[in-house]
This record gives C-alpha cells, sequence and structure tokens, in this order.
C-alpha cells in the first residue's frame, strides 16, 4: 500500500505545482484545486477503508445446508458465489479478486469502498490529465525545468570522457558567473 501512497502523492504534488486550470479567468483556480484535493483525499479515506475492512469471510460457525459444497482448501463449508482466495487462505463471500493495490480481497463488505477508490482515482486522472495538457499547451509551468540549449552535447551526439567533462565544467562556470553577477546586483 506505501506504492499506492507514494503513487497519488506524487501524482497530486506535479499537478498542484505545475497543473493550469480551466476557466482560471472566470472561476478562481483555488475552486478548482480544492475540487482536485477532496478528490485525492477521498480516494486516500476509500483505499484505507477498503484496505481496512473485512472482505467478507465465510463465518466459522456457519451451518451449511444439505448437499452444499465444501471448499476443498479450507475444508470448511462454501455458500453461493464464495471463493477461496489462496493469498489470504480463506474463502471470501461474493469474492471479486484479491487486490495488491489494497492489500486486500475485494467481496461482498468492501466492494463499495473499493469501487469509490476507482471512481475517486479515475476522477483525478481526468483532471491531470485535463490540467497538465492546458499546462503544456499553454507553455506555462510553475516547475522550473531548465531548457536544453540549442548544441548541447547530447545534440552533438557521441563525446569523448574528456570531452563530457569539459561540457560540465563549461555548464559549471556559466551557473557560478550567474550566481556572481546576481550577488553584484544585490
Amino acid at each position: 500500500f506505501v506504492i499506492t501512497y507514494v503513487l497519488l502523492g506524487a501524482s497530486n504534488a506535479v499537478v498542484v505545482q505545475s497543473g493550469c486550470w480551466p476557466l482560471a479567468r472566470l472561476v478562481p483556480q483555488e475552486l478548482f484545486l480544492g475540487i482536485y484535493e477532496l478528490w485525492f483525499g477521498l480516494a486516500i479515506w476509500s483505499h484505507m477503508a477498503c484496505m481496512l475492512t473485512d472482505p467478507g469471510s465465510v463465518p466459522q460457525d456457519y451451518e451449511a445446508p444439505e448437499g452444499s459444497r465444501m471448499c476443498a482448501k479450507c475444508k470448511g463449508p462454501k455458500p453461493p458465489r464464495a471463493h477461496h482466495c489462496s493469498t489470504c487462505n480463506r474463502c471470501i463471500l461474493k469474492m471479486d479478486h484479491h487486490c495488491p493495490w489494497v492489500n486486500n480481497c475485494v467481496g461482498a463488505r468492501n466492494q463499495k469502498h473499493f469501487l469509490l477508490f476507482m471512481l475517486y482515482v479515475h476522477l483525478q486522472c481526468w483532471a491531470a490529465l485535463l490540467s497538465l495538457a492546458l499546462s503544456l499547451a499553454s507553455g506555462t509551468s510553475s516547475l522550473d525545468i531548465p531548457r536544453r540549449p540549442r548544441g548541447d552535447f547530447l545534440a552533438r551526439g557521441n563525446l569523448t570522457d574528456q570531452g563530457l567533462r569539459e561540457v560540465f565544467k563549461e555548464q559549471v562556470r556559466r551557473r557560478q558567473a550567474a550566481r556572481n553577477s546576481a550577488d553584484e546586483a544585490i
């Protein structure tokens, strides 16, 4: 589940930092950002609820009706639409699948939380796609990504180690000169 939170948090940070929201002149950008953050919070909540809710294990005291099936793996009664999860090593009522993203089975009791998690992440993906596409189309971004100047060493093809060192030294000299001129201006 840590990977899920890292991916959600990283994508959230990118969208918040560099996103360009639609209708920014008509509607305050904070409204769009608030809705996006609400979806982010609800996605985290529904993920935690799905992960921590029992998916609906077959109760130990379940009395099977005459002629019902028995689970071959756990030797217990198997109600209709129950399946044995080899990861959890138990029978789950209305089992859908064992989800590695929530580290739990999706079954009768936590399917609502799983579907809400999928909905909120889906909404976030569309909002991020729209926001970042508008940001790229307008050419504005609050991320300071340095552009590669024309004639940089990547454009010239393969260089020797000595050539790479010289290019690196030149870039360091330029940055130092820029810092010195900035310091003199202050």
